[in-house]
């Protein structure tokens, strides 16, 4: 019995050591997944089986992101297998697909609106979240446009920032989502910095931005509040002080009390009590779930997970063959990292509100499979590089036979 199950350990390593991939970055990818779909089906059985859009169904969301994370898992192996060269082609396709999703999220009856925002187009009962796609194509247009032109001269510099600046805000513009401009924007200065690293420059450029952002908020915290006040400003005040505005800072206050009653351990899978508080639990504020039920224990897994998928992008970028490849795994890195960043800062108060959710587990089918479509681009520069190399070695190992021979081999007989 031992042997059999030696034998199939064995093989089953051997498997996995043989994909054409970094096989560690796969295998934490669906255990990160895997965490978001047992946590969404706990935090929202209740909401989906007390709602029409749930079918008053308690595992409809739990199907849904089931579906699309075996879709995505799907596509993202596919994508590993191909070079990740051929999309150049369709860059100014994706460029106009980008441009045409944004404009008809303003065409009656195809774009949905919810909360003030209108995020998604419905076509034949397909729901789609257009910033997701957008975001993936935009990361590779960035990392083509810096790989072509190096961004090094004024021209270059504004030719990306006007290309950035146009599509993230028109479809700002179309879909009233300030934090998907934010987000965009911040993935296109940080690929542009590690083009271009400079501490001086980008801390006075750092400065400033904190300067203009500080003094937002202090005019929202002053502003005379009447009907035609932006909601933003709303969120801002609440998020400064909660007892002003409790109906916009319910959500962030349910949070933190999650998160202080969930102690080291938590109260176990399942026995949250918030999420029978916190409208919608599954989606942004999935993160204060999860403090309640697995604790920091369970948090401190996650994110170390989450820690592991950047580290081994990170080994991806430096072993890059070429800069189209280490910009495309850059951005990559960036849009999980600030996704992820931003949505915890929200979770414990840290920032205001926004609709940022925590990758790969709140849910959202699209926003899944897009991301896992961008591990699978990832993938690909890992393999390419790879092929790379092994034809690089090769290739020395073929010139250095012509030369000596194959005596070659044998190169401690020589010394």
């Amino acid at each position: 019995m031992r042997t059999k199950i030696g034998r199939a350990l064995a093989q089953t390593k051997n498997m996995i050591n043989g994909m054409p991939m970094d096989h560690r970055l796969f295998i934490c990818v669906v255990l990160i997944n895997l965490y978001g779909v047992v946590m969404i089906y706990s935090a929202s059985y209740y909401f989906c089986g007390r709602s029409v859009d749930c079918q008053y169904n308690a595992a409809y969301l739990f199907q849904n992101q089931s579906m699309w994370v075996v879709l995505g898992i799907a596509v993202m192996l596919g994508l590993s297998m191909l070079d990740y060269h051929a999309w150049r082609r369709l860059i100014l396709p994706g460029l106009a697909i980008c441009v045409a999703m944004s404009a008809a999220l303003r065409i009656p009856g195809v774009g949905r609106t919810v909360n003030g925002a209108t995020r998604w187009i419905r076509i034949a009962g397909f729901s789609l979240q257009v910033a997701e796609p957008i975001k993936a194509i935009l990361i590779y247009w960035m990392a083509h446009y810096i790989a072509r032109y190096r961004v090094n001269r004024i021209s270059n510099t504004a030719g990306y920032v006007i290309s950035i600046a146009a599509i993230s805000g028109f479809l700002g513009v179309m879909s009233n989502n300030m934090s998907v401009i934010l987000i965009i924007w911040l993935i296109a200065a940080a690929m542009f910095f590690v083009a271009n690293p400079g501490w001086k420059r980008y801390g006075i450029l750092l400065f400033v931005v904190l300067a203009l952002a500080a003094a937002f908020i202090l005019y929202a915290w002053t502003v005379e509040i009447t009907e035609d006040t932006s909601f933003r400003i709303l969120r801002i005040r609440a998020w400064l002080d909660p007892s002003i505005d409790t109906d916009r800072s319910f959500q962030p206050q349910n949070a933190l009390y999650a998160i202080g009653s969930g102690g080291i351990w938590g109260k176990g899978l399942g026995q949250s009590l918030q999420k029978y508080m916190i409208p919608e639990p599954q989606n942004d504020f999935i993160l204060a779930i999860i403090s309640e039920e697995l604790g920091i224990a369970g948090v401190s897994a996650l994110l170390s997970l989450f820690a592991y998928l950047l580290y081994r992008i990170v080994v991806i970028i430096r072993s890059a063959a070429d800069l189209l490849g280490k910009f495309l795994a850059v951005g990559v890195f960036f849009h999980i990292a600030i996704q992820t960043i931003m949505n915890v800062a929200v979770v414990t108060s840290v920032i205001p509100t926004t609709g940022v959710t925590l990758p790969f587990v709140s849910a959202g089918g699209t926003a899944s499979f897009f991301l896992l479509a961008e591990i699978g681009l990832v993938m690909s520069v890992d393999k390419f590089s790879k092929q790379k190399r092994a034809e690089a070695s090769a290739r020395k190992k073929a010139q250095e036979e012509s030369f000596y021979g194959n005596d070659w081999q044998r190169g401690n007989d020589y010394e």
